[in-house]
């Protein structure tokens, strides 16, 4: 007798994540393989395999190993949303793909397995296609997989000269564990074989079947298959069955055809099929291309069934030919057999082309396995293959113990697909009905248009889905159903079963959720205010609490509040939104409440004729002071962005063949006074954020590119998205869900102004670029900030001028003598107003002659006074005399202004006429050339305190300057006013700074004081790990402390040669067992006026504890016992197992039970 002792230790990490029941494929662990393509003719082996992940939690940390590269992905799930992993050999500079199933690969192990784990709970489907094949996989979670199958798996055969002939069927199994024992009981050529492997986790062993269908399938067609196969492991694992070449028509495609198996352990006695294939016809005999294809098999479409379960037991077939009752028959074409056999039954015709009654229930007198073929046909063809299956597709069949009662689902698309198609399947028992409670997307889809599985009371509906989007399937009376999903081409079928599910009433941490407020209605003093929060989730919570501070010491638990405020000024509001799992958001809003009062005057009251007033609303805002105005689009309901409608060099410019979403939104205000585009917002979802182009036009037409070149690490949607000049970072260089404020793509920001400058239509372009990827246009906001709050100055009569857009004042010059009254409203932009009026009495005086002033550099000889008198009535007899300067620079009208002292000289013109003497005083303001010194250069290290750019220009420079930077110094580290430069706070690279004198009137120059600024870098701190000789290798930068940068070098300071690059891969112990440490230097060396730095990591590496025992063995007899003594030598913790062999173990004694 041979007793054998394991022991196992094990590192234990938990993971605190909810635990949501599964909806047949719900879980956060998941392991399955990729199987062989065959590719289509002129592509090679290049079908697509194509990995989908969907949640409904926002998920950041959930990663893909895939075992046949050494790589590990790591990827974010939106929810709502999908994560979508293409496997191309090219992403991993590799050239072969990790698919299984090349005969090169039977009866050997290969690591190519794949491995995805998540935080949280997801669902996991696998698509393989080529130009004209599709299957779907729904990937079975490691909680639903299990240590005994029988696999039942058949291929549909392939046509060899028009005749249909057998080929060969594959099974798989994968390791999830290392050290993972296997045994498979199954045929070859020979007869019964068995395989015995032992797989670690990722490996893969392939076996192939040329066991004959024999006539146990339908009309009849020969095939190969793995019927009644029983796989058996001492550690969960996973199976498959692939048929990668399942048909081979004229053009040399191959199709893919693939299923995954539920253990024993997880099959139950009842299942329901729904037919997923319109019917063509079928040939029996027939004779192609001069052969006789007398009954081989050559047939149109159809949907086949195969049953699995112990030899023997009945099975109960219901459908509208009646009901059936079989004994599970032994395998085809063998003598032998593992306790499993298989039916295939062919699900009932329906009426021609009809996809809509065909369906059945299947119920066994024990546990079954069922599995679905589907058979397309070349609709396409016209040659001799044109009743040749095309795309046959297999399906593990979920039982109804597994069905939910809501799930969130998501459309997996293939390369070729045109229509899609959902079909619920329900169990009609209860009050209310279930048929009246289904709801997809919140739309009831009817209790009409069902159809029953006669002879019970299962009924489906199939519901068509126009559009790939993400959908929630809901019964709101509770009853659990089943789902399935189709997606069919010309030359294609792929569908799916199940959903993720059940819907959770997840808060909105978990989904990310993002929440904002509306303000709707007049801010104005006096008026009510109406509050509206914006929920931005996949599902919204079903208990929300609200909680509103108005900023006035005032709050509410309303979702909805009201609020008329006792004063004006200017309120932040703020809206907590909180939920289950502590969960809570905020989010704050200014409010201004504004009043307008005015007191008007003109100044003077009473004017000559020919002379002007001016008139002053006198205004006060209260509270006043700067204010920002929202504007949001017009539509009310979300907008369906236009799938695949521009393309790929779409430069936002309306025509050509574009197709793109636009709104709008309408800004106003007059702003008569300057005002600012502060910011666009932008909510919008998305399946694939990186198809996406935005684009902004102004109301005059101009384009600004917001976001053409998208990042994607899984999130998918813009959520409070904000594009304005004063963002510190560029949206190319963020990623999603670009929660925040960002410079636009193009870098071009609308500035704001005056008039249409900012008043007038803005519309957003979004445009699409490939097809199947789909979103909406939640909504989008423009923002507008003035420093003065007024709107409007409306003044009338109309004949007034010179509108001072700050103080609203404007001049009158009337022409004719009497009494005025002007009449004066002013609006602020909260729509507030007040009105007012002021008189004005004119009378005749002499004119004074209009001129203008100038401005001269000195360095002019003879300027000519007289083109500064700009009046029509301007005599040539006129006298020019210079009022605070010397007479010798003036010559008549010319005056000489070379080297004299800068300032303001003053010149009176006057001309003589009946009425008395016209006059014009002219001022003229010389000003001096400037001395700017030098251009310097010099190499500083960012440790460097802040220094003065000034001395570098040289001696006797003009002082009162000014410093610029036009290379992206931060405002922080660099001050233009006194050219003062902060070293530690700009980011390693060359910088150019400017110093400028401007002088009004002389020509422009500046110098220059050019900087290198070197990084000084950071080797962090020492530290020091322990860990197990079996934890290597151990990356070292893992040990420094203080987040050290990686750019460094690493030296073995003991020459343990266990120093590979960044990793201590550890050295050769097993006869050293005791203690060893390590010590390892990392430098990164310093540029120039910068210094090197290092730290130190140590390392201790212990060895792993050994076990011995002595055990006696007298000669035993009936009811004897024997003692085993086992020894543990080392650190520990460890778990000692004892096991006799036979199955049977025990925990760690001294002395073992009687073994017979």
């Amino acid at each position: 007798m041979r007793l054998v002792l394991k022991i196992f230790f094990a590192l234990i990490v938990c993971l605190q994540a909810p635990q949501i029941k599964a909806q047949n494929l719900t879980g956060t662990d998941f392991w399955f393989m990729m199987p062989e393509n065959g590719g289509f003719t002129g592509f090679g082996n290049g079908g697509v395999n194509e990995i989908f992940i969907v949640s409904q939690y926002c998920i950041d940390s959930a990663y893909i190993d895939i075992f046949a590269y050494d790589q590990r992905i790591y990827f974010s799930v939106e929810p709502g949303n999908f994560n979508r992993v293409e496997i191309q050999p090219s992403r991993f500079g590799v050239t072969s793909y990790p698919r299984v199933g090349d005969n090169s690969e039977l009866n050997t192990t290969v690591r190519k397995g794949v491995h995805i784990s998540s935080p949280l709970p997801i669902s996991v489907y696998f698509s393989s296609s080529d130009q004209a094949s599709s299957d779907g996989e729904s990937i079975i979670p490691l909680s639903k997989l299990g240590t005994d199958y029988v696999i039942s798996f058949r291929n549909s055969g392939s046509p060899s000269g028009g005749c249909r002939t057998p080929t060969n069927t594959y099974g798989h199994v994968l390791g999830i564990e290392d050290n993972t024992d296997v045994t498979i009981n199954t045929w070859d050529v020979f007869g019964p074989v068995t395989y015995s492997v032992q797989l670690d986790a990722g490996e893969i062993y392939s076996w192939r079947t040329n066991n004959e269908c024999g006539d146990d399938y339908p009309n009849p067609i020969r095939c190969r298959g793995l019927s009644g196969t029983r796989v058996t492991a001492n550690k969960k694992v996973a199976t498959y069955g692939s048929n990668p070449c399942g048909v081979v028509g004229t053009g040399g495609n191959c199709d893919v055809m693939f299923a995954s198996f539920l253990p024993i352990t997880e099959q139950t006695d009842k299942y329901v099929v729904v037919q997923t294939q319109q019917r063509g016809p079928k040939v029996a005999n027939s004779t192609i291309g001069g052969q006789s294809c007398s009954n081989n098999g050559l047939l149109g479409s159809g949907d086949y069934v195969e049953i699995t379960g112990r030899i023997g037991e009945q099975v109960q077939i219901t459908s509208r030919l009646g009901v059936e009752i079989v004994n599970i028959p032994p395998p085809a074409g063998t003598t032998s057999n593992y306790g499993y056999g298989s039916i295939i039954k062919e699900i009932p015709e329906a009426l021609p082309g009809d996809i809509g009654e065909a369906n059945m229930l299947i119920e066994g007198e024990g546990p079954l396995q069922v599995v679905q073929y589907n058979k397309g046909r070349h609709a396409d063809d016209t040659d001799i293959d044109q009743l040749d299956p095309a795309d046959p597709e297999a399906l593990l069949v979920l039982p109804p113990s597994l069905w939910e009662s809501s799930y969130f689902f998501y459309p997996i698309r293939t390369p070729n697909a045109e229509t899609q198609e959902l079909v619920v399947v329900v169990e009609d028992i209860g009050n209310p009905s279930p048929i009246t409670s289904i709801e997809v997307n919140d739309q009831n889809i009817g209790a009409t248009g069902w159809t029953t599985v006669p002879n019970t009371l299962f009924k489906f509906k199939r519901v068509s889905f126009p559009t790939f989007e993400a959908s929630k399937v809901v019964s709101t009376t509770g009853a659990k159903f089943g789902l399935y999903f189709f997606a069919r081409g010309t030359r294609e079928t792929a569908f799916f079963s199940g959903g993720y599910g059940p819907i959770q009433d997840l808060n909105l941490c978990d989904q990310c959720g993002e929440i904002d407020i509306t303000i709707n209605g007049s801010t104005c003093f006096g008026s009510e205010i109406s509050f509206e929060p914006r929920i931005y989730s996949f599902t919204r919570p079903s208990n929300l609490n609200f909680l509103w501070n108005f900023g006035d010491g005032t709050t509410s638990i309303d979702e909805f509040p009201s609020k008329t405020y006792d004063n004006t000024g200017v309120y932040e509001v703020t809206l907590q939104v909180s939920g289950t799992g502590g969960c809570l958001l905020e989010t704050k809003k200014t409010v201004y409440v504004n009043e307008v009062e005015l007191t008007p005057e003109a100044n003077p009251d009473t004017i000559c004729l020919g002379e002007t007033s001016t008139l002053n609303p006198n205004f006060q805002l209260i509270p006043g002071g700067k204010q920002i105005v929202q504007y949001r689009n017009i539509e009310t309901d979300t907008l369906l962005i236009p799938d695949a409608g521009v393309s790929t060099f779409w430069d936002g410019s309306a025509g050509g063949f574009n197709t793109y979403l636009e709104s709008e939104v309408n800004v106003d205000g007059i702003y008569l006074t300057p005002a600012r585009i502060d910011s666009v917002c932008i909510n919008l979802d998305h399946e694939l954020i990186t198809d996406i182009n935005l684009f902004l036009v102004s109301p005059s037409g101009i384009l600004y590119e917001l976001l053409t070149s998208p990042q994607s690490d899984g999130r998918t949607n813009l959520r409070k998205t904000c594009f304005t000049n004063s963002a510190s970072v560029n949206i190319v260089n963020a990623l999603p869900p670009y929660t925040g404020s960002y410079r636009p793509e193009g870098g071009s920001f609308p500035l704001g102004g005056v008039g249409a400058a900012v008043a007038g239509t803005w519309k957003l372009r979004v445009g699409d670029e490939r097809i199947n990827f789909r979103g909406r246009l939640v909504d989008w906001s423009i923002y507008v900030s003035a420093d003065i709050g007024v709107q409007s100055f409306d003044w009338n009569p109309k004949d007034v001028s010179n509108l001072n857009p700050e103080s609203g004042s404007v001049q009158i010059n009337p022409q004719e003598v009497g009494d005025y009254n002007y009449k004066i409203a002013v609006t602020d932009f909260s729509g507030c107003m007040d009105l007012d009026s002021v008189d004005v009495n004119v009378q005749r005086l002499p004119v004074t002659l209009s001129h203008q002033d100038t401005l001269l550099c000195n360095i002019y000889e003879d300027f000519d006074l007289n083109q500064l008198i700009t009046d029509s009535l301007k005599l040539t007899n006129g006298v020019w005399t210079i009022l605070n300067g010397n007479p010798a620079n003036l010559s008549g009208s010319l005056f000489d202004n070379r080297g004299i002292p800068a300032g303001d000289y003053q010149f009176l013109y006057t001309q003589d006429i009946f009425c008395g003497k016209d006059s014009a005083l002219v001022n003229v303001t010389v000003t001096e050339l400037p001395f700017l010194g030098q251009n310097a250069i010099d190499t500083l290290c960012d440790t460097e305190n802040p220094l003065d750019l000034f001395p570098y220009l040289g001696n006797d420079v003009t002082s009162g300057g000014f410093w610029t930077n036009y290379d992206g110094v931060p405002e922080a580290a660099f001050a233009g006013n006194t050219g003062i430069v902060d070293p530690r706070k700009v980011s390693e690279g060359n910088y150019f700074f400017y110093y400028k004198v401007p002088v009004a009137g002389c020509p422009a120059d500046s110098s220059n004081v050019n900087l290198q600024i070197n990084h000084q870098p950071d080797a962090g701190s020492n530290g020091d790990t322990i860990i197990c000789e079996s934890g290597i290798p151990l990356t070292l930068l893992t040990v420094l402390n203080d987040n050290p940068e990686s750019a460094g070098t690493w030296t073995d300071l003991d020459n343990s040669g266990g120093l590979d690059g960044q990793l201590f891969r550890g050295i050769d112990t097993p006869n050293n067992p005791n203690e060893q440490t390590f010590t390892f230097d990392y430098t990164i060396k310093g540029k120039k006026a910068c210094i090197d730095s290092s730290a130190l990591a140590t390392v201790r590496v212990i060895a792993a504890p050994e076990l011995t025992f002595a055990a006696d063995f007298p000669i035993l007899c009936k009811d004897s016992a024997v003692t085993i003594t086992a020894t543990m030598v080392g650190n520990g913790p460890f778990d000692l197992e004892i096991s006799d062999g036979n199955g049977n173990t025990y925990p760690a004694l001294n002395e073992l039970p009687v073994i017979n």
